[in-house]
């Protein structure tokens, strides 16, 4: 009797230090690298930081040099036509944002908090970037060029869809591909939400967008 309650109890301590060793590792994959550089970008661009933690994780796993078989490269797994659609499209005809780069590169004073915030966001790396006005591959294994345009593109995608659900499906799946499964009533109902996903990597990467970012709101506390 004393053996199998000594058994037992030993079994419990394992079953303890399994589930220890697997929270230690789960949470651990969730990592928040480059804090600063998401928080600013995620606060210019009115995006919850957590859900740009969870699009690097499900891109990325938060490896800057990643690239993918298609050619998307980065922590945000940007193909350099978007990068580069996203320079000339939603940064350089942003006057909230270029035309304070653009003060500063001509050597003008800062003048008010909110030109010095935005500026916050201006690496020197980004000013030469958009000098020289194209994104060239190497610029996006660089992690503050990257998530600088990586969230710069997901914004355009929000924008475009109004709804945060359907920026996600066109972040992984492609803008064309979900305006398509919108005008199509086999997948959406009134054209503005997706009812059925037709790609299962589309269906799975949104399920797992939202589950990082339901893990990372806790951690962040809020």
């Amino acid at each position: 009797m004393k053996i199998t309650k000594q058994l037992l109890t030993y079994f419990l301590i394992f079953v303890i230090v399994l589930m220890v060793i697997f929270a230690c590792v789960f949470f651990y994959s969730f990592k928040t690298d480059y804090k600063e550089i998401v928080q600013i970008n995620a606060k210019q661009n009115n995006i919850d930081e957590s859900l740009i933690f969870a699009i690097i994780k499900a891109e990325s796993k938060f490896n800057a040099k990643a690239q993918s078989k298609k050619g998307a490269i980065g922590l945000m797994q940007l193909m350099p036509n978007t990068a580069n659609f996203v320079l000339q499209n939603c940064v350089k005809n942003n006057s909230d944002t270029y035309e304070i780069i653009n003060s500063f590169m001509c050597g003008n004073e800062i003048n008010n908090k909110t030109e010095f915030y935005n500026l916050k966001i201006i690496s020197n790396k980004i000013i030469s970037l958009l000098a020289k006005g194209q994104v060239q591959k190497n610029d996006l294994v660089n992690p503050e060029i990257n998530i600088f345009l990586g969230v710069k593109y997901f914004k355009y995608l929000i924008d475009k869809f109004k709804n945060v659900d359907v920026a996600i499906c066109a972040y992984n799946a492609g803008e064309t591909n979900v305006r398509a499964w919108l005008n199509d009533e086999e997948y959406s109902c009134e054209g503005q939400t997706l009812d059925n996903i037709p790609f299962i990597e589309t269906k799975n990467y949104l399920k797992k967008v939202k589950f990082n970012k339901k893990i990372y709101k806790k951690m962040l506390n809020y």
